[in-house]
């Protein structure tokens, strides 16, 4: 059976994940100059995603949507190695984005308001003090 060099890829993983996908589609595919690849990892060769010839239509179609679902899922955040502080860290931007796009926070005549009634505040406190002196 004859193959032929499908896709370049310069990620082991991600090479695995589509000879995977490929596999489970019962299309019959080997990757090569992978071990070059994890010794020499910023060597220009990268990883080959080899599919038989009687099957490069398919696989073709298939790798297609592959890449559409991982374009699909470009945006969703991924936290399989993320610590505890870093989901709350990631919760917190989120909540703060929220409130920026709310208009509460970035709104300037809010924002002209609560300067206002810090300074009258602040004048008041003075004349409070000062008061009895005056008198």
């Amino acid at each position: 059976m004859d193959y032929q060099i499908i896709r370049r890829f310069y990620s082991n993983v991600e090479a695995n994940i589509y000879y995977l996908r490929l596999q489970e589609a019962g299309i019959s595919c080997f990757l090569s100059q992978e071990n070059i690849s994890t010794i020499l990892p910023l060597s220009d060769g990268g990883v080959f995603v080899n599919v038989a010839v009687d099957q490069l239509e398919e696989a073709r179609a298939l790798m297609k949507t592959i890449d559409l679902e991982k374009e699909k899922n470009k945006n969703q955040k991924d936290f399989r190695e993320a610590t505890v502080e870093d989901i709350y860290y990631e919760k917190e931007v989120v909540e703060y984005e929220k409130r920026l796009n709310s208009g509460w926070i970035d709104n300037n005549i809010v924002s002209v308001f609560i300067f206002m009634l810090f300074f009258i505040v602040i004048i008041m406190i003075i004349v409070n003090f000062f008061y009895p002196f005056i008198i």
